[in-house]
């Protein structure tokens, strides 16, 4: 493929096509990585999705923490295709993935794994920060077998863009993981982060969102807390639920692996691991408009998504200054690259307006969203 840069960095490899679009791994030319994420353009065509990305992306350079894949910048080309640069993983590994291939894996593994994401969490929650689209997808295990919670700013878009009731079908991209509220056209908040991370946890544990009927200890009613239906019942935030959730751990004096023991267990399952486009991905693509038998899905590859910039975006320099809260910066990106020598430089987008108020019962019937007792 034709070399291009992202804000300094050099995209050849690419490392998988989900939820969101394409990522990329970037390279500076000071040798540092990063992961570049090259959003699909039914999404970034969505004006409620790009002002959320946008607005909220200005807020997560500072979001660093062990167990979450920072987001550093936000970008936007001409043609309103928009990018997300984030911190290199090394060796990572998606939680989806490997849970779809390998099966249920040992309490202790799967503990640590959830753990980890949790207290990531837990940090964003603390700082403010709503992830939106808490997900297996949505966790990555590194080489050193550390689980980080990644997609801030890029979940949060879709979970609000999925707000409005035009834009329901979002939320099959998340299929499980979405608190009844939100399916009520609720934007995400810190009680909905809960709910999702709940389930991500029980899938876990027990290959299924929510703790089997029969079993009643410590562990699996924490986890009916952070599942209650009504928002107002469950724990307040994720640092809440991770405190309530270690206690129920020791006090049943549960193994948790060790980061070292999921990177054992990890490279001991390697062979078995492998990447590809899952069922929930596609739903969202049909969703978006793709048909059946119309053709390869819409996440485009780097060359044809940037196809058509501007030549007066090639040649600029990184440009990041301090702007006023009533605006959005996001940056421009799509130059092609000749050893990586393009920079690229800032532009300001206005935000799209509030959505409408939507009653309720009105989305669930016009977009015939189950009621959320039926919700998983």
């Amino acid at each position: 493929m034709t070399k291009r840069s992202f804000a300094g960095y050099l995209c050849e490899e690419s490392l998988s096509i989900g939820l969101f679009g394409e990522c990329f791994l970037g390279e500076n030319r000071q040798g540092g990585r990063a992961r570049v994420t090259v959003v699909d353009q039914r999404l970034s065509q969505r004006e409620r999705f790009a002002s959320t990305l946008a607005r909220y992306g200005s807020r997560l350079a500072d979001l660093v923490h062990p167990h979450i894949v920072t987001t550093q910048k936000v970008g936007k080309g001409k043609d309103g295709i928009l990018v997300l640069i984030a911190s290199d993983v090394d060796g990572a590994v998606e939680l989806k993935t490997l849970m779809e291939q390998l099966g249920k894996v040992p309490q202790e593994i799967a503990l640590s794994m959830a753990m980890g994401a949790l207290r990531g969490l837990s940090h964003a929650h603390e700082h403010g920060i709503v992830h939106g689209g808490v997900h297996p997808r949505s966790v990555l295990i590194d080489s050193k077998g550390v689980s980080k919670l990644s997609d801030f700013g890029l979940a949060n878009a879709l979970a609000t863009a999925a707000a409005s009731a035009d834009d329901s079908e979002l939320l099959s991209g998340l299929r499980g993981y979405v608190a009844p509220e939100l399916a009520l056209g609720q934007e995400p908040d810190q009680s909905s982060d809960v709910y999702a991370a709940g389930a991500l946890i029980s899938w876990l544990l027990w290959n299924q969102q929510a703790p089997p009927d029969g079993v009643h200890d410590s562990l699996a009613e924490v986890l009916r807390g952070a599942l209650e239906t009504d928002s107002e019942r469950r724990f307040e935030n994720a640092t809440v639920f991770e405190n309530a959730l270690r206690s129920a751990i020791d006090d049943s004096q549960l193994p948790v692996a060790s980061p070292s023991q999921v990177s054992t267990f990890l490279s001991e399952s390697a062979e078995a691991l492998d990447s590809g486009l899952d069922a929930e991905t596609e739903d969202l693509l049909a969703g978006l408009g793709l048909a059946d038998g119309a053709g390869p899905p819409a996440n485009p590859s780097l060359d044809d998504a940037l196809a058509g910039l501007s030549d007066e975006f090639l040649g600029l320099e990184d440009n990041v200054d301090e702007v006023d809260p009533n605006e959005i910066t996001i940056a421009n990106y799509g130059a092609e690259a000749e050893g990586g020598d393009y920079e690229d430089e800032l532009t300001t987008v206005d935000p799209a307006e509030p959505a409408p108020k939507v009653d309720p019962v009105e989305a669930i019937i016009r977009n015939n969203l189950p009621p959320p007792a039926m919700i998983p």
